[in-house]
């Protein structure tokens, strides 16, 4: 399993929409200004948790990475190059605070992900979600 989490920028997003494919761009920009962050932040952390997970690093080729197209099936297709053979990643948006994402991607269709969080022991209880939280899908609209 490999994980990645991110804070939501704030503000103007254009520089950071580099590692991206066109699609994954128009995606981003398409959003209200407000939203655009959280849309980069959530595509971002499926490829690095998907590039991760190939082990391959190769995190400047992340523009030849769509994060976009197989959101809906939880999937992320890793082309091979020199460095290391392809593959498929599956990914899930984990919960997180809100202006956190998180994602984690296996290397094989999972049924769910557990998250247990521990609580300071001044907090009162369920305070920073106790109980065990499954993940959900990893379509939304960010």
């Amino acid at each position: 399993m490999a994980l990645s989490v991110h804070t939501v920028p704030r503000g103007p997003v254009g520089e950071l929409l580099l590692p991206f494919t066109p699609l994954e761009r128009d995606y981003v920009q398409e959003a209200p200004a407000g939203r655009r962050g959280r849309r980069l932040a959530w595509l971002w952390t499926r490829k690095e948790a998907a590039l991760r997970l190939t082990g391959r690093g190769e995190l400047a080729a992340a523009d030849a990475i769509d994060a976009l197209s197989g959101a809906r099936e939880g999937t992320i297709v890793i082309p091979g190059s020199a460095a290391g053979p392809g593959g498929t990643a599956y990914v899930r948006e984990l919960p997180a605070g809100p202006q956190t994402v998180a994602c984690a991607a296996t290397p094989a269709p999972a049924p769910g992900v557990r998250i247990w969080r521990a609580n300071p022991p001044c907090a009162p209880a369920g305070a920073h979600g106790d109980a065990p939280t499954e993940a959900g899908s990893a379509w939304r609209d960010a």
